[in-house]
């Protein structure tokens, strides 16, 4: 077949708006070249299919085709939403993903991706191979630093980056102040906001609000948080409130929590975690009368909580634990687990955190292994 009739095969691939189709259409090629499989994986890594794009991906790995940019980048994008990085090492070995380190995209990527997958140590290790570093790759390992609680590395990279003459911008910014964030740095914060605006001349987003309501607040200065929050060149969003509301519970402060609470109550109404929060820091003042207003707020507004998730990598298997689900194929076992961890935290001193599920105050019986999940049908 000639290489022209490849290229046809691709544009019909690539010009399907569902992934169904092109799929049908994929599996019905003849020939496939890397534009072929890298189509078809971008396709379902863009449209929330990771589990898709990789496997389709382990099909790949059958053929004698050399990578490039764009298909490693699909695999990156496919793990990333996954939290996986099995696929991502398969390519990129010291040997072959070196000649990649000069494409400031797949260095951004990969720092992203083992950040989010808890690996720091590799992250910081691709940012210290990459070739060149532009804003976005020194943002991306600030926030790296940030998440994981190593606040004077986030900064100094902030510091060594200025010293590199890399003008940092909104995401830059917001980066570093997550980090002030994480460490409590409240003089340092309001500096870094000072620094953002008035030198330079960036306009706060609701992210940055967010993050300074959050750090003002978790730092007790309320008047300041709530002052920042009526000063902004926008409507104070869902982010910004919840932000307060979160700073309250810390601190159990009623009075803010409920000008906090009645924002968000308007904003998004159907939002469970409001309710519940604000529920907690009643319970914690000991204020039944209001715990039992919320609960009734709850069931006016047919209010659904959102079942919790997680997701685990073995093996190179992902396997997905639902709240409450008993369907799971080793429900038994995994039962029988979880009640040998919490015997063994019995016998460690760990006591639970009742201000979390105040309804616990009144059934004590149900502080079980079962009782989140009980508690739960008492809120909902």
């Amino acid at each position: 077949m000639e290489e022209k009739d490849v290229v046809s095969w691709n544009s019909m691939v690539s010009g399907y708006g569902k992934l169904h189709e092109a799929r049908c259409l994929f599996d019905e090629m003849p020939e496939k070249n890397l534009i072929t499989w890298s189509t078809m994986i971008s396709g379902y890594a863009k449209n929330g299919k990771p589990s898709a794009a990789l496997e389709l991906f382990k099909n790949f790995k059958k053929q004698s085709l050399e990578l490039d940019e764009t298909f490693i980048l699909s695999i990156i994008s496919a793990c990333s939403q996954l939290g996986i990085v099995d696929a991502v090492e398969s390519v990129m070995s010291v040997d072959v993903g070196s000649r990649y380190f000069s494409d400031t995209r797949v260095v951004n990527s990969l720092v992203d991706l083992y950040a989010k997958c808890g690996n720091i140590e590799k992250a910081s290790q691709v940012f210290e191979m990459a070739d060149k570093k532009d804003f976005y790759c020194y943002s991306t390992m600030i926030a790296a630093f940030a998440n994981h609680g190593l606040v004077e590395k986030a900064l100094y990279l902030f510091e060594d980056m200025q010293r590199e003459n890399i003008e940092p911008d909104e995401v830059t910014f917001l980066a570093v102040l997550s980090a002030c964030n994480h460490g409590g740095l409240i003089d340092k914060g309001r500096r870094y906001f000072k620094h953002m605006t008035e030198e330079f001349r960036i306009q706060p987003t609701e992210k940055h609000y967010a993050c300074m309501v959050d750090i003002l607040g978790r730092g007790g200065f309320f008047e300041e948080a709530h002052e920042m929050i009526l000063s902004m060149h926008m409507a104070p969003t869902s982010a910004v409130w919840g932000a307060m509301l979160a700073a309250c519970n810390v601190h159990r402060n009623v009075q803010m929590a409920e000008v906090a609470a009645s924002e968000l109550f308007k904003i998004e109404p159907e939002n469970s975690g409001n309710y519940i929060l604000l529920s907690n820091i009643y319970a914690a003042a000991g204020r039944w009368r209001d715990v039992a207003r919320v609960r009734a707020l709850i069931r006016e507004h047919h209010v659904k909580k959102n079942r919790g998730s997680s997701w685990i990598e073995l093996d190179s298997a992902v396997h997905e634990f639902v709240m409450g689900d008993v369907s799971h194929v080793d429900v038994d076992r995994i039962c029988f687990i979880l009640s040998l961890l919490n015997e063994d935290m019995k016998l460690s001193g760990y006591t639970k955190d009742k201000d979390l599920h105040p309804i616990s105050t009144w059934y004590p019986s149900y502080l079980s292994l079962s009782s989140d999940t009980k508690m739960d049908e008492e809120l909902f």
